[in-house]
């Protein structure tokens, strides 16, 4: 059958599938193509790999057989054991799975070499396109996952292609974070639970498990090393290396509760050897009907059961995934959680005021601050409290393809929480906030370089302040905050509102939906998206696409011919200071400014002309009327603003 080269960013899944099918040929993604650079782009790729296509490997190609399964999934060549567990975690729960994995796809009705998957990024689903062709040795044997029992299923290979295109390459997925994956997988929030170091294990840890486990919540753990590659024990398991945990149990054993815990390793082979491993002859001791419904299986198959006293003892480290309702399935059956969420940023020398260090010192409180109310205690709640849960992510603009290529390490980042005694919606600064609020948890020492800080609190009624920050103050980063509870809450910015977003309710808020909603995948704005947010914000003022592409070339520090956040923010602020001194000046009714007033209200705004520029502005965009509309002065201050030199003086 021929092909056909597609960017998918000429059309939806649907769209170029109905394209390829009508003409009958198969899709080749020309956004992911079959290249080396694709697989590695700091190595070479061996001679004898081959790109294939499914139906080139084997003779009858399913996209899922059977139903999906704990052990449909092993890891490959590539080294991303955090990605294969989170994927095996994700297949104990088919309908989160499935949110993720559509399986009305298949290599027969209607095929045309083309798959789509979902992964949430930040606040909403994004789908991705591929084609079918997959890293294979000698064309014959997959590269990366694969499943081993039963090699003609592909979902599992299909699903980390997907991943490995969101993420610009295949090694971009050679180390990673399992609590990453399960976020990407089901839009919930990560918490990472740590005893190592001399740090002891939580009370009752157990018993949190397993109503995470009765609650959907998704687990995973490793053993944290210092070493750069994973290591052996003697008791079969890996340092340096995740694990699923698909099963929990406790039950009676010789008259003693015996708590389990089963576990997968994603190699689908090397399982642990001590006590409750599969040949452990205290197996004996226990019924067919409990093996049965602990569903044992004495395999070399990566899956195996071991204590709970013993699992603390080996692994230090445990990652939750709690599920929001951004998640992909609500389980209607249980209470749902509340979630709100705000996206911000830490700008230098605006917000980016680093971690506490002295309470009176001013740039820690220029950092963005949320407040959260919690109106009621949780249902169950013995000691009147409410359930808490603070998502902080950090996220990246850059174009994935070139963090592919030049990673970057996350910035170190944590929040502190203050209790608001005065229950007053203003910020929190150096003189104040001793009489004004409590600090609850001080976060200084635990700030993380992991993707997402989120911790679980119990907290009494009332208003809360969140305030997020990087390590170290003046470090440019964007961020999204969640608040995830068990009654209903609300999450708002606190700032002092200025500008012409006044009447407007929480116009910072307004400007980062707006943004995130017409920004796309790629979360930066080019000329066209740029038009439609303007016109939707400064009401009255309708830019063209010419005008916003200037403010896109003067705006656009990196001169990719696209806007991230920050300067999108810088742009919209210095429009809205703009605005409000062009209106000063303006005649009312027509909403325009007469040339005759254009020096003064230049001045107005911090920019000099001469009478020559003067003449020249007012001969170009007055017209007969000799009368000037705010997109035109704006495009003309925006060219002035930057031959001053104050567009970029602060880097």
């Amino acid at each position: 059958m021929a092909t056909a080269k597609f960017d998918t960013d000429q059309g939806t899944y649907d769209e170029l599938k109905s394209r390829c099918v009508q003409d009958g040929i198969l899709f080749e993604d020309d956004a992911f193509p079959a290249v080396e650079k694709s697989i590695y782009f700091s190595r070479f790729v061996s001679t004898h790999v081959r790109w294939k296509r499914p139906k080139e490997i084997c003779e009858h190609p399913q996209f899922i057989v059977d139903g999906v399964g704990r052990f449909d999934m092993d890891q490959g060549e590539l080294g991303n054991c955090w990605f294969v567990a989170a994927a095996v975690t994700l297949a104990t729960k088919p309908n989160l799975l499935h949110r993720v994995v559509p399986a009305d796809q298949s290599f027969h009705k209607d095929y045309a070499g083309i798959f789509r998957f979902f992964f949430w990024r930040f606040g909403r689903w994004q789908e991705v396109v591929i084609d079918d062709r997959l890293p294979a040795m000698y064309g014959k044997f997959l590269l990366f996952a694969r499943n081993r029992q039963q090699p003609n299923e592909f979902w599992c290979a299909l699903l980390e292609k997907a991943y490995a295109k969101l993420h610009g390459s295949y090694q971009a997925l050679r180390s990673g974070k399992i609590q990453d994956a399960l976020v990407d997988f089901t839009g919930g929030a990560s918490q990472v639970i740590d005893w190592g170091d001399g740090v002891s294990i939580p009370r009752r840890l157990f018993r949190l498990m397993m109503r995470l486990s009765k609650t959907n919540s998704l687990m995973g753990c490793s053993i944290t090393s210092s070493a750069s590659k994973e290591k052996q024990l003697s008791s079969g398991l890996y340092e340096g290396h995740a694990y699923s945990i698909t099963g929990l149990v406790k039950f009676n054993y010789r008259g003693r509760k015996m708590r389990l815990l089963r576990l997968r390793n994603p190699w689908g082979k090397n399982e642990w050897t001590g006590d409750w491993s599969d040949r452990s002859e205290l197996w004996k001791n226990v019924s067919d009907k409990d093996k049965s419904t602990m569903e044992l299986k004495v395999e070399n198959d990566g899956e195996f059961w071991m204590s709970f006293e013993d699992w603390k003892k080996h692994f230090r480290e445990l990652q939750i995934c709690y599920l929001t309702p951004e998640s992909s399935v609500i389980d209607y059956r249980r209470k749902c959680w509340q979630m709100d969420a705000k996206h911000g940023e830490w700008v230098p020398g605006v917000s980016a005021g680093g971690r506490w260090k002295n309470p009176n010192e001013g740039m820690y409180w220029s950092n963005p601050q949320y407040h959260v109310t919690l109106h009621d205690p949780d249902d169950n709640a013995d000691d009147n409290t409410s359930t808490l849960i603070v998502s902080l992510i950090q996220k990246d603009k850059c174009d994935m393809k070139k963090i592919a290529q030049f990673p970057k390490k996350n910035k170190n980042i944590g929040y502190d929480i203050f209790k608001v005694k005065d229950d007053v919606p203003a910020l929190l600064d150096g003189d104040t906030y001793g009489a004004r609020a409590l600090l609850l948890e001080h976060r200084m020492d635990k700030h993380s370089r992991y993707r997402e800080v989120c911790h679980r609190y119990s907290l009494e009624p009332g208003r809360y302040c969140v305030i997020p920050a990087t390590d170290e103050p003046n470090e440019a980063a964007s961020f999204y905050l969640r608040a995830v509870t068990e009654t209903v809450a609300e999450l708002c910015e606190i700032d002092e509102t200025s500008g012409p977003f006044q009447e407007m309710k929480d116009s910072s808020n307004l400007l980062a939906e707006l943004f995130a909603k017409f920004s796309g995948s790629d979360e930066v704005l080019d000329a066209r998206e740029l038009k439609q947010i303007l016109n939707t914000v400064f009401k009255g003022t309708e830019f063209s696409k010419e005008e916003c592409r200037t403010f896109v070339s003067l705006w656009d520090k990196s001169r990719c011919g696209v806007l991230e956040y920050r300067e999108f923010r810088e742009l919209c602020d210095k429009l809205s200071e703009w605005q409000k001194e062009f209106f000063q000046y303006s005649d009312g009714p027509t909403g325009c400014i007469l040339v005759k007033q254009l020096r003064k209200c230049f001045k107005a705004i911090g920019l000099g002309i001469s009478r020559k520029s003067w003449a020249v502005i007012a001969g170009r965009y007055g017209g007969k009327q000799k009368r000037m509309n705010f997109d035109d002065f704006a495009v003309c201050a925006a060219k002035i603003f930057n031959i001053h030199g104050e567009l970029f003086s602060n880097g």
